[in-house]
């Protein structure tokens, strides 16, 4: 049965969306993700924009009915409950980001504050930074070209000379860039059943339209069943999720993982948590096995939170990784939460050292080998069982989970040749950038700004030989550039500022700890554009003999 009824196509101007707050009218379904862009991300949808590039569609959802969710953003003042709400299914990402942009880079959704860095635009190269130190500010640009008088008058005493040019050039180009919209209506008032299936239903049609099949899934539908099914517990949920998210940055862990954690804890398995045809009855069965039980029920959720906080702090203070992005899967959490969650552990104290290293070693090969790349379901099911069937030891049971490893054909370490055999490209492989990202916080390395090296958004991804000074040297391979030895993390700013200026010329300026810190060879005569491959065959020994280091202090059973 279907709760569509009619799909409207549009195109409305970013103009229309963000200057006469049509944005400011959307709702946010509580399975869509956190908002998790970095500037860079809104950098590069700024100029794709500007280039007129297409940014990919938006997909909404009118209906009457109310769904578990969020306003896009708060709205100052009473507002009168509408009585059609429009849902965004898909672009929730890209409408943040535009209303940073208007918003003067920041917003506030459901009273916490969503901020970015400030994008800027060079008229003297035509070019957009993520500092505030070059250039004119987009926001005030596009903020002019919508007509506000006072961006306009910021704009006139900060750059009398340029901004007519870049309100041209920028403001009234993104100001008239046109939104795809695809718009699904419900028109009619749903059933008790319809309502049950609306959901699911949204995210089929989600699934198909966009990003050739990106799969929103029935893991991330978990809470609108849960909520049907039990609903004076909705609330003990989305507390849960939501205060991790918040106190452990956006989407991190995701729902998927926490479902997968918290199903687990109500003793399904891993392969009927993602069967669609079974998802359903799973949700009654447990309703049935529960029937009377609610704090036996709520004990299970506070019990897989205080897990995954124990767990998230332990990933945070231990290996700097702040974000999703600096893991390969975010699925390698869950043997954790499920040791944590199995033996009752509330605190990071309650944790010996040694154990504590052995959690770390694991988590960092398992992650970096992508253990959990294939056979999703097969590999963590196995996982969990073996630690619930090894929750009366003292210890983690890293041997164990090592076997496990051996018998799926993925390597228990990392390998030498893992990192001196080929280019690895960090941009299309999460395993290299944690593991920059984790060597270089337990390095104590900083991020040449004087804060710890972390997967925070505030760092970026430095090119210490830029890409635009290898171009003008003629080593153009994307891989090659690319390389994971000729990246490292520093704060987003320094590498605006940095730019395009070749290693031998800003490497003398900072001090040669900090460079050693980052693994990157004190020799100046291998920063130069001639020496660049026998700059990286350096790099790489060097990163790989800190690798054998950590791990060698972690555990001997991972070396």
């Amino acid at each position: 049965m279907t709760v569509v009824d009619e799909i409207g196509v549009d195109k409305k101007l970013l103009s229309e969306a963000i200057g006469k707050n049509w944005i400011r009218t959307l709702s946010l379904p509580i399975v869509q993700r956190e908002f998790v862009w970095e500037s860079e991300d809104i950098r590069e949808l700024v100029d794709s924009i500007i280039h007129d590039y297409p940014i990919g569609t938006f997909i909404l959802w009118e209906t009457e009915e109310e769904f578990p969710g969020s306003p896009l953003v708060d709205v100052d003042g009473h507002q009168e409950s509408a009585r059609t709400r429009t849902y965004i299914i898909d672009g929730q990402q890209r409408l943040t980001a535009l209303l940073l942009i208007k918003d003067r880079w920041k917003i506030k959704r459901e009273k916490f504050e969503i901020t970015s860095e400030p994008i800027h635009y060079n008229p003297s190269n035509k070019s957009l930074y993520v500092s505030e130190k070059i250039g004119i500010d987009i926001s005030l640009l596009v903020n002019a070209a919508l007509g506000d008088v006072e961006a306009h008058q910021e704009l006139m005493q900060k750059h009398p000379l340029e901004f007519k040019n870049a309100v041209t050039e920028i403001g009234t180009r993104i100001a008239g860039y046109a939104l795809p919209i695809y718009t699904l209506k419900t028109k009619h008032k749903l059933s008790p059943e319809e309502q049950e299936d609306a959901a699911e239903e949204i995210a089929q049609i989600f699934t198909r339209v966009n990003r050739a099949g990106e799969r929103l899934g029935n893991l991330q539908l978990f809470l609108s069943f849960f909520a049907a099914a039990f609903s004076e517990l909705k609330k003990d949920l989305v507390d849960s999720y939501r205060s991790l998210n918040d106190k452990y940055n956006k989407e991190f862990p995701t729902w998927e993982v926490m479902n997968r954690f918290v199903f687990s804890n109500l003793d399904m398995t891993q392969t009927r948590i993602t069967r669609v045809d079974s998802f359903t009855n799973a949700i009654r069965e447990i309703k049935s096995d529960y029937a009377g039980k609610t704090n036996k029920l709520r004990n299970v959720i506070t019990g897989s939170h205080d897990a995954a906080d124990v767990i998230m702090g332990i990933v945070n203070g231990e290996l700097g990784i702040y974000t999703p992005n600096r893991m390969p899967s975010q699925n390698a959490l869950i043997p954790l939460f499920k040791w944590a969650y199995v033996k009752n552990i509330t605190k990071v104290s309650q944790i010996s050292n040694q154990t504590k290293n052995k959690m770390i070693g694991w988590f960092f090969v398992a992650s970096f080998q992508s253990l959990y790349g294939n056979k999703i379901n097969t590999r963590i099911q196995r996982d969990i069982e073996t630690i619930e069937g090894k929750k009366d030891n003292k210890g983690f049971p890293l041997s164990e989970l090592l076997e496990n490893m051996r018998k799926e054909d993925v390597p228990t370490t990392i390998r030498k040749g893992d990192l001196t055999e080929f280019y690895y490209d960090i941009f299309r492989n999460d395993s290299y950038a944690m593991l920059l990202n984790v060597l270089l916080f337990r390095n104590g390395a900083t991020n040449w700004a004087g804060q710890p090296v972390t997967s925070k958004p505030e760092n970026a991804i430095h090119h210490i030989f830029p890409r635009e000074y290898l171009k003008k040297n003629n080593i153009k391979d994307p891989v090659e550039v690319n390389d994971f030895a000729n990246a490292t993390m520093i704060s987003s700013r320094i590498n605006s500022e940095i730019g395009e200026q070749a290693p031998s010329d800003y490497l003398p300026t900072y001090d040669p700890q900090y460079l050693k810190s980052h693994m990157i060879p004190l020799n100046p005569k291998l920063w130069v554009a001639d020496k660049y491959y026998d700059f990286l065959e350096a790099r790489e020994k060097l990163i790989w003999d800190e690798t054998k280091r950590m791990l060698a202090g972690l555990s001997s059973e991972l070396v």
